[in-house]
């Protein structure tokens, strides 16, 4: 992958590429997308590609590939209007139907950094009914957001060893391995974090005005 980014750095067909790639992977999340956005930022600081384009275009196919996403979810999976038989899918498009009625935005725009978070947040969103309108609007947000951040890892990747266009583009991925090795481990933690705390024992609680309860004493036969 890193040959074929250095091969093609010098093309305008590096834009189409990247856009397509982010699109599917909306949908079809075995597609490396961050790995080839990273490199493909590592080599802006040279001029080729241009970063604001770059930028633009991972916009554009994020944008895409969710509203992609979004629809196959509304058609395929939430076109009865009944929720499924099965007790677990049942279960989980409750679940996702609740936490999109609650925190919508915070729930798409976060996905959107958590790895297969997007894809099921989008397909669950459109499942659900959620509104197109405001669907669009997070993930407008989202997507810039993403963009900014991965071509962000790649540009500073690439600032490093500037004079060589391998090493700036390994470093870059490098970066983004390890920040997103960081995220996942702060997840994982919180996590259990909270799983500790939900099945902590609690003690009973008192009734108001109830007289606290005595020591027993034992009484010596006379």
């Amino acid at each position: 992958m890193l040959d074929e980014a250095l091969s093609l750095a010098d093309s305008s067909w590096i834009y189409l590429i990247v856009c397509a790639f982010v699109a599917v992977d909306a949908f079809l999340p075995l597609v490396p997308s961050e790995t080839l956005l990273i490199a493909v930022a590592a080599l802006a600081p040279t001029g080729r590609p241009h970063l604001a384009v770059l930028v633009a275009v991972t916009i554009a196919g994020a944008l895409a590939g969710d509203g992609i996403s979004y629809h196959l979810g509304r058609r395929v999976l939430g076109r009865r209007d009944r929720p499924p038989r099965r007790p677990r899918l049942r279960a989980a498009h409750e679940r996702a139907r609740r936490a999109l009625a609650r925190r919508g935005a915070t729930a798409i725009i976060t996905a959107r950094f958590i790895p297969g978070g997007r894809t099921a947040i989008t397909l669950a969103a459109g499942a659900t009914g959620y509104p197109a309108a405001a669907f669009w609007a997070h993930a407008a947000v989202a997507s810039a957001a993403w963009s900014v951040y991965i071509t962000g890892l790649g540009f500073l990747g690439g600032t490093l060893f500037e004079d060589s266009p391998l090493m700036s583009v390994t470093a870059g991925v490098v970066l983004g391995l390890a920040l997103g090795a960081a995220i996942e481990v702060a997840r994982s933690v919180r996590r259990r974090s909270r799983g500790r705390r939900r099945t902590a024992p609690t003690a009973p609680a008192v009734p108001s005005g109830a007289p606290e309860p005595q020591p027993a004493v034992c009484a010596e036969a006379g």
